[in-house]
């Protein structure tokens, strides 16, 4: 098959694959197929990472300084001026909902938090412009115009992923994956200054849904009624709200327990770990199928008991829920 067919064909299978997902209210299922798709094309092909923009950086520090500056300024515009502007365009505010379960839950937040470090940054990154951006650039080539043509759909189909969130939220995503784009173009197609600025962006994005929520549910009745009764704040907080804001987290904790293994490839790489995401890197590298294999299996494995531990776990905190 021709390269650039086999581009086209990849391009259109990752595309529909997040687009249907997203349109159906589950984002990671699409995020999900298409990584097995990455994974079979980075199997097969010869080039490593280096094909999805994990190239050699001289300098960590200045990397890191320039990602912080970086993300803060695009989480401060988008914060202040993006954000209101779309809501303000599409007469429609952004669909937080499948963030839910977040409300009124500090603590579930910030162990989310490292979870957007390690896992949401480098998989929408790798997705989106690490594999989306170097395959358009395979089939439309290098030039100036083509380049631009190359930026605009990633970032379509970066926005309409997160169609899930309103056309407001699909908006002012498209629109921060524009000015993503632009920087791993401006980079050389190296992945990693994208990688930690989105990084800085989920977090300062889920501290908003956080305070937003907490804030949210703090003037709920149940909330007033313990007031009422004199309990302590923190009490309040801890025994009242957090309880039945933890359903979601649980659940959401059993599809993350095979991530939290493989989750941390590009820290394991960097700092020379010996974990088993490098073993499964290396695996690929070198077409050991029996490795790969066996790490996918063990994967799955996790991933059934991630959601038997849950679904335990979420019987014994609410005795309303029984299996039958």
């Amino acid at each position: 098959m021709a390269p650039m067919l086999l581009s086209l064909l990849l391009i259109l299978l990752v595309s529909l694959s997040v687009l249907l997902a997203s349109l159906r209210r589950l984002p990671d299922l699409g995020v999900v197929l298409s990584l097995v798709v990455i994974a079979l094309v980075v199997w097969r092909r010869p080039g490593g990472l280096e094909q999805l923009g994990f190239l050699p950086v001289e300098s960590w520090p200045r990397l890191l300084a320039l990602s912080f500056c970086g993300g803060a300024l695009i989480s401060l515009g988008a914060l202040a001026l993006l954000e209101p502007l779309t809501e303000r365009l599409t007469g429609r505010p952004h669909d937080l909902s499948l963030v839910e379960h977040l409300r009124g839950d500090l603590r579930a937040t910030l162990l989310l938090l490292p979870l957007v470090w390690l896992l949401v940054a480098p998989v929408e990154e790798v997705l989106f412009r690490g594999f989306l951006m170097n395959e358009l650039a395979l089939l439309l080539g290098d030039g100036w115009l083509a380049l631009a043509l190359n930026l605009l759909l990633a970032s379509a189909l970066f926005g309409l992923a997160h169609w899930y969130q309103g056309p407001s939220g699909a908006l002012s995503t498209g629109i921060v994956g524009l000015i993503l784009g632009a920087i791993f173009i401006a980079a050389g197609f190296n992945i990693w200054p994208v990688i930690f600025i989105a990084g800085l962006g989920g977090v300062a994005q889920n501290m908003r849904v956080m305070r937003g929520n907490l804030l949210d549910v703090l003037n709920s009745q149940y909330v007033t009624t313990a007031r009422a009764k004199g309990l302590k704040e923190s009490r309040v907080i801890n025994k009242h709200a957090v309880p039945n804001a933890l359903h979601a987290i649980i659940m959401y904790q059993g599809a993350v327990l095979p991530y939290m293994v493989q989750g941390e490839l590009e820290v394991a790489i960097v700092l020379s770990i010996p974990t088993v995401s490098p073993l499964f890197y290396d695996s690929i590298s070198k077409s050991d199928q029996y490795v790969t294999a066996s790490i996918l299996l063990m994967t799955s494995v996790l991933l059934v008991v991630g959601n038997l531990i849950a679904d335990i776990a979420l019987a014994w905190l609410d005795p309303r829920i029984r299996y039958d």
